[in-house]
């Protein structure tokens, strides 16, 4: 694995509106590697705060940040996110799941809450 490069398999994924926040999680969730997962979370409406244009981004051990995601790819079974900056030296994150179809959309459509009107470039493919 390149040192700036996070890859990892989901065998966790979740999809979640929670009062005004969309947030999509992916978790490793296995013994060889318990700590692995990424967070995107964005709030919407009243009292969201400057956050609120922005994708909040949470990856294990490599830290939190506002407004770090410059492009997500997101394919049938894959997530690929690169950063603007480094975050403690990470620079891109490619997550591999296993999803039905209909749980694929919901992350889609999921995906195009949390990123519309950021400075992050989401690319279905």
């Amino acid at each position: 694995m390149n040192e700036s490069q996070l890859n990892f398999q989901a065998e966790q994924v979740t999809v979640e509106n929670s009062n005004g926040v969309y947030i999509v999680a992916f978790a490793a969730r296995s013994n060889s590697d318990p700590d692995k997962y990424v967070i995107l979370q964005r709030s919407m409406g009243e009292g969201s705060g400057p956050e609120g244009d922005a994708c909040y981004l949470e990856v294990s051990n490599f830290g939190r940040r506002y407004d770090e995601i410059a492009k997500a790819t997101l394919s049938k079974n894959k997530l690929s996110l690169e950063l603007d900056s480094h975050l403690d030296g990470l620079r891109e994150i490619n997550i591999i799941y296993n999803l039905d179809a209909n749980k694929q959309a919901d992350l889609e459509s999921q995906l195009e809450r949390i990123f519309k009107n950021t400075r992050c470039k989401f690319v279905k493919i």
